[in-house]
């Protein structure tokens, strides 16, 4: 999903180099250089940096987020602060900053034991939403509805636990909205928003569906702006992208979670430049290098990014595809699932196995797009008895 950002900077003119542990990772093919190091070596980000002269580190990703903070440190170039990094990372620490500056967001306890979650729960009252206060992609992430859901709940959240510390938060009923931006020498733009549909599931919070712009009140969206706006200074993101969840209700906007690089998927590469013109790679690379940019968007189109979700029962392929991606409007479309897998509810971001981005001038058009081609689509599976 990076392969338009790195084709993005070499037709710019910039020598690109891919790090990935994967041995076949996509990226290598069209990349000046690569090499396998795991993006979470920070040790060996910084020797091969330092060694082939490089001038920007980029992370596209949570799990880069921090070594690629710290080896920009210790070059001296120019990047995400290593305490951003950390506080746009670790939801615990993320929680308690907003706290302090009085922002709006759910409340919230933070614990380090299943028994400590018991006693949080209690004390929140349903329902409320545990998670790993470090991972990302929804793992670890569970609602709870009522009190038969707590052992499930934190048998799922300790499984995907990476530091020992939990965060159980009230579940603020709404919207979910997404945010897109650049910040540049403290200021930060705005570029896209969107709304999303998850999955219909009493645990799994996994978003099925995102459609540009949000259909979402004016009042709402300028409430949520300046929410947006706030939490970025908060975190001291200077220079950089960031990557903003958060609810929205009648009574008004609430920070889920904020991350100081861009969005997953194809928004940091794709979705970004189809919705508002500014093409989000290579202005973030420009913002690190120190060379004259433009960040202002300069339309607002529809998107709809669509996550595909085969019927349940047993996978046997899906006819199609080929000729889906070539409808207009599509940019990008792609599914890998092995015949013979199991389908179940996705636990997980990665868990979905497709993926649709299709553009149009408004947003309406860009859903009736996605529907159009779900619609082309024919999938087979047996169900299990």
């Amino acid at each position: 999903m990076q392969l338009h950002s790195i084709t993005q900077w070499k037709n710019a003119g910039y020598e690109v180099h891919v790090l990935d542990k994967c041995m076949d990772a996509p990226g290598f093919n069209c990349a000046n250089a690569y090499s396998n190091i795991d993006i979470i070596d920070t040790a060996a980000i910084i020797n091969y940096a330092r060694e082939n002269k490089i001038d920007a580190i980029i992370a596209v990703n949570d799990a880069g987020a921090v070594p690629a903070a710290d080896a920009s440190e210790a070059l001296g170039l120019k990047g995400v602060s290593p305490q951003t990094a950390r506080l746009s990372t670790d939801k615990g620490l993320m929680r308690e900053t907003w706290k302090l500056k009085a922002l709006s967001q759910p409340k919230f306890i933070i614990v380090n034991s299943s028994e400590l979650i018991k006693q949080a729960i209690t004390d929140l009252g349903f329902p409320v939403i545990i998670k790993p206060c470090l991972n990302w992609g929804s793992k670890g992430v569970a609602s709870v509805m009522k009190y038969d859901d707590i052992e499930f709940a934190i048998e799922f959240t300790l499984k995907n636990d990476r530091n020992g510390r939990f965060i159980i938060e009230e579940l603020i009923q709404g919207t979910e909205m997404t945010y897109e931006g650049l910040v540049k020498d403290g200021h930060v733009q705005i570029l896209s928003r969107s709304d999303k549909v998850h999955q219909q599931h009493q645990h799994f919070n996994v978003a099925m569906e995102l459609n540009y712009p949000p259909a979402i009140s004016e009042k709402l969206i300028t409430l949520a702006d300046i929410l947006v706006v706030d939490a970025a200074k908060a975190l001291n993101i200077i220079n950089g992208a960031l990557h903003c969840e958060l609810m929205v209700n009648e009574t008004g906007a609430y920070l889920v979670e904020m991350a100081s690089r861009p969005g997953g998927g194809h928004i940091f590469g794709q979705i970004v430049e189809a919705q508002c013109g500014v093409p989000m790679p290579l202005s973030l690379a420009k913002i690190f290098l120190n060379e004259e940019v433009d960040i202002t968007p300069q339309f607002q189109k529809g998107v709809s990014y669509r996550f595909f979700s085969p019927p349940h029962g047993v996978f046997h392929g899906v006819e199609g595809i080929e000729e889906a991606a070539l409808m207009k409007g599509v940019i990008d479309l792609g599914f890998s699932m092995a015949p013979g897998t199991i389908v179940d509810d996705f636990s997980g971001d990665a868990d979905r196995p497709g993926y649709l981005v299709t553009v149009a001038e408004t947003r309406q058009g860009a859903i009736d797009t996605a529907n159009k081609v779900v619609n082309a689509l024919n999938f087979k599976a047996n169900n299990i008895l």
